[in-house]
């Protein structure tokens, strides 16, 4: 039970830290491209 709990954390904490750096990323690319263009 406590492994199944694990995984799932695993697996939500994941998806919004992937979520949250792909925002973040995005916001830096698009900062430097306006800036530099």
């Amino acid at each position: 039970m406590g492994q199944l709990i694990g995984q799932l954390l695993d697996e939500t904490l994941g998806q919004l830290f992937g979520q949250l750096l792909d925002e973040t990323l995005g916001q830096l690319y698009w900062s430097v491209v306006i800036e530099t263009s």
